[in-house]
This record gives C-alpha cells, sequence and structure tokens, in this order.
C-alpha cells in the first residue's frame, strides 16, 4: 500500500461549474481510495473499467465506466435503489492518471454532462 496526493478535476459542462482539489489517498494494485471531506472515495481498476464507488453518511453511488453505455446507482439509506444510465465516450488510463468524459441519465432525462481527471502521485 502507497500513500498519495490526488489531483482531481471535475467539469459539469452543463452547468459550467468547475472543481479542482487536492485530497490524500493510498492505492494498491487493485484500487486506489482517497477522501474529499465527508466522502469516501474508492476507485477500481480492471481491464477497461473502471468502478467508482462514492460512500457518505447515508449513502453510496455506484459508478461503472466503460466505453459505451453502463449502468450506476445510488442507495440512500432505508430507500431503494435508484438506477441511471452512464454514457461514457472517454475513458482514459496511464500508470498515475485517469481521464473520464461521461453523462448521466435518469429515465432518458440529462442529469450532468461530466469530464473527470483524476492525477496522482505517490508520497511514501
Amino acid at each position: 500500500m502507497s500513500k498519495i496526493k490526488v489531483h482531481i478535476i471535475l467539469k459539469n459542462k452543463q452547468t459550467g461549474e468547475i472543481s479542482d482539489a487536492f485530497y490524500d489517498g493510498f492505492t494498491t494494485q487493485e484500487k486506489l481510495v482517497y477522501k474529499e471531506s465527508q466522502k469516501r472515495v474508492t476507485i477500481y481498476r480492471n481491464c477497461n473499467t473502471i468502478k467508482m464507488i462514492r460512500r457518505e453518511q447515508n449513502q453510496v453511488t455506484l459508478l461503472t465506466f466503460k466505453k459505451g453505455i453502463t449502468e450506476g446507482t445510488l442507495q440512500i439509506e432505508s430507500l431503494k435503489p435508484i438506477s441511471f444510465t452512464i454514457k461514457t465516450t472517454v475513458l482514459e488510463e496511464t500508470d498515475n492518471e485517469i481521464h473520464i468524459c461521461y453523462q448521466t441519465e435518469l429515465l432518458g432525462e440529462l442529469m450532468g454532462n461530466f469530464d473527470f481527471k483524476l492525477q496522482y502521485e505517490v508520497i511514501q
């Protein structure tokens, strides 16, 4: 397990909102984990597929990225899971970087159009 410094840039192309932040985390051969304020984010990388799990106090969001169309879920404590569609147009990964462009839709309605970039460096 290696400690890392993570740099995240998330652009919402629909609203023009940009989030640019640094977080501490760790990485192993199969996953990358970091904490952003109250959310714990775990990213699993596996042969052309990236799974991102975002955990908060009472909710879990699962995003599966693979070029084309996949499904995501939002599980809020004591409610039925909500499924939504993910359309991934860019899925690029190098040793220390992940770049994903994707749209999320619920019942055919566009929820968001995102450009996600994650870069990290091993610090220990």
